[in-house]
């Protein structure tokens, strides 16, 4: 009886470590077979992205996309102005007709010309201090832009002040002409 009291454990043991020994090379087997359903994996798409965004990460998105074209027009306008400017004819100055007015004209100008030159150092100074780069390029296209002034306000000036000096020229030599006539006497 003690042989068999023996066999009957060994037995025992042995089914016992064969039904623990199936359990755990199939867990996903017996959840599926008591009823579970099994969990299926989820794949991200660029699409299941943008729904998770909030309404100010859209905001501020497309306010960013907005900063980003207002930039890429205003370089196209003043490329186009660069353009212009290069195919423009030269300087025209006002055609002036005595010293005074030139001297006025020339006074008004460099008044001009100061005032352009003090936007473009305050400008100067707002860039230094700029963080986004949006802000950076509008401002270096706004000092393009008074520069180019500048330089056609230095031009006039030029020529103003070359038409000033024939004017002188001129009425110096008319009244020299006209103070060397030796007075006439009527006999």
């Amino acid at each position: 009886m003690g042989k068999r009291l023996l066999f009957v454990a060994v037995m025992a043991c042995g089914l016992c470590l064969a039904g623990f020994s199936a359990l755990a090379q199939s867990p996903q087997a017996n959840s599926g077979e008591a009823g579970l359903p099994a969990r299926a994996v989820k794949v991200w798409t660029n699409d299941n992205i943008l729904l998770l965004r909030s309404p100010s990460d859209v905001y501020l998105l497309e306010k960013k996309q907005k900063e980003l074209e207002e930039a890429a027009k205003q370089a196209a306008a003043a490329e186009a102005a660069a353009r212009q400017d290069e195919s423009a004819p030269s300087v025209a100055v006002p055609e002036v007709k005595t010293v005074r007015e030139a001297d006025d004209m020339i006074a008004q100008r460099q008044s001009v010309l100061k005032s352009q030159q003090d936007f473009i150092d305050q400008t100067n100074q707002q860039l230094a201090n700029a963080a986004d780069e949006s802000m950076k390029s509008r401002l270096n296209a706004r000092i393009e832009t008074h520069a180019k002034a500048v330089t056609l306000l230095q031009a006039e000036i030029t020529k103003l002040q070359a038409a000033r000096d024939e004017l002188a020229k001129k009425s110096s030599s008319k009244s020299e002409s006209t103070s060397e006539k030796p007075p006439s006497s009527h006999p």
